[in-house]
């Protein structure tokens, strides 16, 4: 099971990301072509994508997010991909079990899986 941080911006915020990954002093910047629209997917402009996937790197993430704490609805889902980056530094092998209960959590908590509401 793989975990990662990352962030999609576009590509003229490249330099924002460029400083949170100097920040983290982890990660890799990727390019995102544009793309036109599709059958079952919508256009997507030319982006920046940043993501910190190595374990130990994700360490930086959560005591970032714990000394600076989110004050969105991303908090809950925060919560749970927390513990499971602490479960993954914790063990050689992690529990696998938990580790699947977290992930179902962290998707029934997504945001884009909220009802849409018009308020």
């Amino acid at each position: 099971m793989q975990l990662y941080y990352a962030l999609k911006l576009n590509a003229a915020d490249t330099g924002l990301l460029e400083r949170v990954q100097y920040y983290f002093n982890a990660g890799k910047l990727y390019n995102v072509k544009p793309r036109a629209p599709g059958p079952r997917s919508g256009a997507t402009k030319r982006a920046t994508y940043f993501r910190i996937s190595q374990v130990g790197e994700l360490g930086r993430v959560v005591v970032h997010f714990d000394e600076y704490p989110l004050q969105s609805v991303k908090a809950k889902s925060y919560e749970i991909w927390r513990e499971m980056v602490i479960e993954k530094m914790s063990f050689r092998k992690p529990n696998l079990l938990k580790l699947r209960d977290l992930a179902q959590r962290l998707s029934a908590a997504a945001v884009r899986r909220q009802p849409w509401t018009s308020e």
